[in-house]
């Protein structure tokens, strides 16, 4: 009998209700992903329908609590590749650095692969503000991502071994379609994700303090804006600036109203 061969490279992708995003999320990996794990978290439209028809293979995710990385992890211990693409339906692969992954995978000699993501919000890319940077280590071997990770709501997967930074390049990165109105913004940032990282905060220990309030919005408002500069993206550049500050504000308001609300816990 002939042994079946590991596919080199599998993309796992989560999704639910990702039907408007799906189909061009796939197409962009073709040529590049031997395997695609989709994990559905609960569709209630064609998700499923169009990732199967793509050839990828559904699974049904599991129950996470609202730590939706945690269908990552469930995609990762069913991929059978010797490299793992970890992607959402909103990210598309650029055919620069697809060809870049492909080479890696195929020498196999670094552990991981670290790119940058250029960001589309409200019809229009965030070059500025310190945005397109190459800082996402979406890429890396089967055997060398860390199972403790903590899946907490905005972390990356822990890699051991060495890792390849490749330059921030728009012909070589992962475009990320990721707000395209305000009131999505609001509706996923500031009122899940920002309850969520505050949860993981209180966990962590975390202290309410006025003054650290106020230093962190400036952090992210004005260190976006004015000493990443921001403001060359115009309008966008600032209303970014100005809702992620108000992200900070929000978690840190979550975290004191859930101390107040269960002290000691």
């Amino acid at each position: 009998m002939v042994p079946v061969q590991a596919p080199l490279i599998s993309a796992v992708i989560k999704a639910r209700d990702e039907e408007a995003n799906l189909e061009d999320c796939l197409a962009s990996l073709r040529g590049l992903a031997d395997e695609v794990i989709v994990v559905d978290d609960g569709s209630m439209d064609r998700t499923a329908e169009i990732a199967e028809a793509f050839g990828a293979t559904v699974l049904t995710g599991q129950p996470h609590g609202g730590d939706i990385n945690r269908l990552d992890v469930q995609g990762f211990l069913a991929a059978r590749g010797q490299y793992l693409l970890r992607l959402d339906a909103d990210e598309r692969m650029t055919p620069g650095l697809a060809a870049r992954l492909r080479s890696v995978a195929e020498e196999g000699r670094y552990a991981g692969v670290r790119y940058a993501r250029r960001y589309w919000f409200f019809d229009g890319w965030l070059d500025h503000g310190g945005w397109f940077r190459s800082q996402q280590l979406g890429f890396f071997r089967a055997d060398a991502w860390d199972r403790g990770w903590n899946c907490d709501i905005h972390s990356q997967v822990p890699v051991r071994g060495e890792i390849l930074t490749l330059p921030a390049d728009v012909d070589a990165c992962m475009l990320h379609y990721d707000y395209q109105s305000v009131a999505q913004f609001v509706d996923r940032s500031l009122v899940r994700y920002a309850r969520l990282e505050a949860a993981e905060r209180v966990r962590e220990g975390y202290q309410f303090s006025a003054s650290g309030l106020a230093k962190a919005v400036a952090r992210r408002s004005v260190g976006r804006y004015v000493l990443r500069r921001g403001y060359k993206d115009g309008a966008r550049g600032a209303i970014v600036a100005g809702l992620l500050g108000a992200y900070e504000a929000c978690v840190a308001a979550y975290a004191w109203d859930m101390q107040r609300r269960t002290p000691g816990e």
